[in-house]
């Protein structure tokens, strides 16, 4: 799964390169995006994701239209603005400069889940590997990816059991 961001006047069309594929598209109508100009510039300028907290809010997002109720709309209207925040933090680093150093450690963190995923992972390994405390890691990790190592994983594990398919 990837997310990809258009601005509203932006031609574009979706090709894909082999079978099947599924899209969501998800509109702001022109008063929310009137409402949200300004504090979220990915709206105005074209983005892609393929990993991190916008794609894991993406999948709660199919995940939450899949199986519709009468909570359904509230759902749905929470999570794209979520995913429009960590759109916005993921395309732009705002960080004061004295956080931004904890986006290295945590890249490392990330592409050692990326190669390892399909292994057996220990938090505390990942953390000592990144010198920092298993705690802080999750804690760190939740606020960046919007989801838990573990959850992070699992996506991960999906999307490589469905590539061997």
């Amino acid at each position: 799964m990837s997310l990809t961001f258009f601005p509203a006047a932006m031609p574009h069309e979706n090709c894909w390169y082999g079978p099947g594929g599924h899209v969501v598209h998800l509109e702001f109508d022109r008063c929310w995006a009137e409402r949200l100009r300004g504090c979220a510039q990915v709206l105005e300028r074209a983005a892609d994701f393929a990993a991190g907290a916008p794609v894991a809010l993406m999948r709660r997002l199919v995940y939450e239209c899949g199986m519709p109720d009468s909570a359904t709309p509230l759902a749905v209207e929470g999570l794209a603005l979520e995913i429009l925040a960590a759109c916005e933090r993921a395309a732009t680093d705002s960080r004061p400069t004295g956080l931004r150093g904890r986006r290295r450690w945590l890249d490392r963190a990330e592409a050692m889940l990326r190669e390892c995923c399909c292994e057996p992972l220990s938090l505390e390994a990942i953390a000592a590997e990144c010198n920092v405390s298993a705690d802080y890691f999750c804690r760190e990790f939740r606020a960046r990816f919007g989801c838990t190592v573990s959850e992070y994983v699992r996506e991960l594990r999906l999307a490589f059991a469905c590539r061997q398919r």
